[in-house]
């Protein structure tokens, strides 16, 4: 069914472009694909890890996917019996891209973009309370 799915979307002229949507979109099917797995009672810990691994990437490729990570404690939660171990994988393969990353940012004495998200949550604060000026 995945196999499908990336058909029908690579004959789309979008997608022969390399953008964050096309990267957040694989990672997604990924994603998806792990979450399906872990409904298997033969499902491994490896899976559980891998899901928070793949959200760590799609975070990193659009920063917004984090609400995934509340979408994998449902799978979790629903699917599976309560381990803490398979509680603290996902939060620990979502840590490691973004480590890795800052660790990247910092080695190459770059500004970090996960602290200029203002296309993403911005707001604006008005300056003046006069609605008459």
């Amino acid at each position: 069914m995945l196999f499908f799915g990336v058909l029908i979307v690579s004959g789309l002229p979008w997608s022969y472009q390399t953008t964050s949507a096309t990267i957040f979109l694989l990672l997604l099917a990924l994603a998806i694909n792990k979450m399906l797995k872990l409904s298997y009672p033969n499902a491994n810990h490896t899976d559980v890890f891998d899901l928070g691994f793949i959200i760590g990437l799609m975070s990193i490729t659009y920063l917004p996917s984090i609400i995934l990570l509340v979408w994998a404690y449902q799978i979790l939660l629903f699917l599976r019996n309560f381990s803490i171990r398979e509680w603290l994988m996902p939060i620990l393969g979502f840590s490691i891209p973004v480590v890795y990353l800052w660790i990247q940012y910092y080695l190459m004495d770059w500004e970090l973009p996960f602290f200029l998200v203002d296309g993403i949550f911005s707001f604006s604060i008005p300056t003046s309370l006069n609605v008459i000026d």
